[in-house]
């Protein structure tokens, strides 16, 4: 059975003499996050949340959460960041930014525009690739990503760009949103992003940006309707 996030917390608790309460003061966390995260193996914490118990249980970031490398002391919160590709504010604070490939590199990419400029419509073509989770979605559920290619949504998608979709995360007017249409059982799911500009109990309406356009759906047809994630989303803020 693989080694879990709580398997390697639980011991390393014992040997500092910590309880979840005693961890939860030392680490600056609120006590229901720990015992939270402690009671359910399948649980990854938030990378701040991961930060801040590494440092409480004297630990690296990347042990506690892979087990992959030697379980040495934590970077000082005190001691600037030694990447040097590092600039401006950020290493002149000390802070220490999120290592990336600590992130899982298991969110789905299930598809790439395809054709329509007016439509901007995505082929669901299932998985083609994989890409890492931003920090705010490790341990999230149902999220997926699409790569943009065509201009009907610039300049806020613009090709070539990756997006993320949160099955779970509610859709407001105004927010991008991915719909999936399917005209039968035999055809491809399709993908259309904009912005939602109205909602009724029979019509969703999409607002394109380039050029200008409102285009309406109705229910019947949509598959599933998706919010796309901003950019202080992925990342916690």
């Amino acid at each position: 059975m693989m080694e879990t996030f709580q398997d390697r917390v639980r011991p390393r608790m014992q040997e500092l003499g910590l309880n979840p309460t005693s961890l939860a003061t030392k680490a600056g966390l609120d006590r229901g996050t720990v015992h939270k995260l402690l009671a359910n193996d399948q649980q990854l914490p938030h990378p701040k949340t991961l930060m801040k118990l590494a440092r409480a249980l004297e630990v690296s970031e990347q042990w506690l959460l892979t087990g992959d490398a030697a379980p040495e002391d934590p970077v000082s919160p005190t001691t600037p960041p030694s990447n040097s590709s590092l600039r401006g504010d950020t290493k002149a604070a000390g802070v220490t930014p999120p290592n990336m490939r600590l992130l899982p590199n298991d969110v789905p990419v299930l598809g790439t525009a395809a054709g329509s400029h007016h439509a901007g419509s995505f082929i669901m073509e299932g998985i083609i690739d994989y890409v890492r989770r931003p920090p705010a979605l490790v341990g999230a559920r149902n999220v997926y990503a699409v790569f943009i290619e065509g201009t009907s949504m610039e300049p806020e998608h613009n090709p070539g760009d990756l997006r993320f979709i949160h099955p779970d995360r509610p859709a407001r007017v105004g927010d991008s949103v991915i719909i999936q249409t399917s005209k039968g059982a035999m055809e491809n799911v399709e993908g259309t992003i904009g912005r939602l500009a109205k909602r009724t109990a029979t019509t969703i309406t999409l607002q394109k940006l380039n050029p200008p356009a409102l285009i309406e759906f109705e229910i019947a047809t949509i598959f599933a309707m998706h919010k796309v994630l901003t950019m202080n989303e992925l990342f916690g803020m």
